[in-house]
């Protein structure tokens, strides 16, 4: 791609659209991934047991899963320019907040505004080039957007480490609001012209049945504790009595006919897939590099770095072919490399160093490949009229397949190591590493098996 800038027309309205969704993409991502690096300054700072330091990152997810659905709902009643306002002064407001708080109380206040915020804005984004990019150009558009998602996933952490390091915590949170203030006056060169608003009812029992639902299910499997088998069996009634619900009447939270989409319910769920793999091999590689192999953290981080680095170039690449090719048969490809890699890992243990290299590799290259087309074969899969409820699940599926990554693999662990600390147990922490990895190998391989039955047989019979 030529990314020479004298070649960019200023004038064109696409241009400014893209500016926009890639600059809120950067934002979100960032604000997202640059927590971790801050828990033990925090932990100090406030005073705040280990225990608790989890709430840090569990509100901002429960905030995210539980509001974007009902919240999205509510974009169609609103200009998307006014909601995007609307949202960035949140988040701006949650950030804030966050750098002056005087007790751990007012900032996981903080923390649920930031994640109430991070919920609607990237699905606002991907409604917005789905409907003001020429057709054409909506892959490669898509693209470049998880291409600044992928930049802002990975500087997070180093410059919010560097800042806490060098001056405090607090103002690591304040890195990002010059560029959300830049963003408010971005958003006026901006048109969406075939946004239809709609001042529909809105279903406030659908919506509280369904944040209420989330919440059980993550606090279900948070942790494994024998009180949250209730919180799943909590979650599962609700969930029957929400379906039973929400088919009866007119204009429900969520529109649940679209699940009959068999393109668009197995785009989801390898999104969900992807996620699920793309997490949990950076958390447990992490351990594997630092207890196993001895490295330090400067080295470990740099082989982890490979693959999202990777990934920051193929995404616009992925999104470009398209635009050209079949997304779906891009995305089963790019699910191939993916469960390479993933096979490497299971046998990391018996392998020569240079072979970690090359599965990182090839995950990035995989990963790079995958968002973008997949991305495109979702959205395009449903009328314009149901683009907020089809982005606002995929929004949701990447963080649930974090959260389910992660409590696997926990789940795991302490089959393995039990509720010792991972270092004492070097054997269980790499028996626990390869089955995680297994299990991550087989959803993928799902998800090339259900990729190519919708492209050769679901869309050929237009099941």
């Amino acid at each position: 791609m030529n990314f020479n800038l004298s070649n960019i027309n200023w004038k064109s309205q696409a241009t400014w659209v893209l500016l926009l969704t890639s600059l809120l993409h950067f934002t979100c991502s960032f604000t997202a991934n640059f927590i971790t690096v801050l828990l033990p300054d925090i932990s100090v700072d406030l005073n705040v047991p280990v225990e608790t330091l989890n709430w840090i990152t569990l509100i901002f997810l429960i905030a995210i899963i539980a509001i974007t659905i009902p919240a999205s709902k509510n974009i169609k009643r609103f200009d998307l320019k006014k909601s995007i306002r609307i949202l960035i002064f949140l988040l701006i407001v949650g950030l804030v907040l966050s750098a002056i708080t005087p007790n751990m109380e007012v900032f996981l206040f903080s923390r649920l505004i930031q994640g109430a915020s991070i919920a609607l804005l990237p699905t606002i984004d991907l409604i917005i080039i789905v409907l003001a990019m020429p057709e054409e150009d909506v892959g490669k558009a898509l693209g470049i957007i998880s291409s600044t998602g992928y930049v802002g996933m990975t500087i997070a952490p180093p410059i919010t480490g560097f800042v806490s390091n060098f001056v405090s915590w607090r103002y690591a949170f304040l890195i990002i609001v010059p560029l959300l203030v830049f963003l408010l006056f971005l958003i006026r060169y901006i048109k969406v012209d075939n946004w239809v608003v709609e001042k529909n009812p809105i279903d406030f029992a659908g919506s509280f049945m369904y944040i209420f639902m989330t919440i059980l299910f993550v606090l279900g499997i948070s942790s494994f504790r024998m009180n949250n088998i209730f919180y799943l069996i909590g979650f599962f009634i609700l969930l029957m009595i929400f379906i039973f619900y929400e088919k009866r009447i007119k204009n429900p939270v969520y529109n649940l006919d679209l699940l009959k989409n068999y393109e668009y319910l197995i785009g989801n769920f390898a999104s969900m897939v992807n996620y699920f793999v793309a997490f949990i091999t950076v958390y447990a590689l992490s351990f594997y590099l630092q207890l196993v192999l001895k490295l330090n953290n400067l080295d470990a981080g740099l082989l982890l770095f490979i693959t999202p680095v990777i990934m920051i170039f193929g995404a616009p690449i992925a999104g470009k072919l398209s635009d050209k090719h079949d997304p779906t048969i891009i995305s089963a490809l790019a699910m191939i490399l993916i469960a390479m890699a993933l096979a490497i890992f299971t046998l990391i243990t018996s392998l020569p160093f240079y072979m970690i290299i090359v599965a990182f590799v090839l995950q990035g290259i995989g990963q790079g490949l995958f968002s973008s087309p997949n991305n495109k074969n979702v959205l395009t899969s449903v009328s314009d009229k149901d683009l907020d409820d089809a982005s606002a699940l995929l929004t949701t599926i990447k963080e649930v397949g974090k959260m389910l990554s992660l409590s696997m693999f926990n789940l795991i662990c302490i089959i393995f190591v039990g509720y010792d600390e991972i270092q004492e147990d070097i054997l269980g922490l790499c028996q626990s590493m390869r089955l995680i990895m297994f299990i991550s190998l087989v959803l993928v391989i799902i998800c090339v098996f259900l990729l190519l039955i919708s492209k050769f047989y679901l869309k050929k019979n237009k099941v």
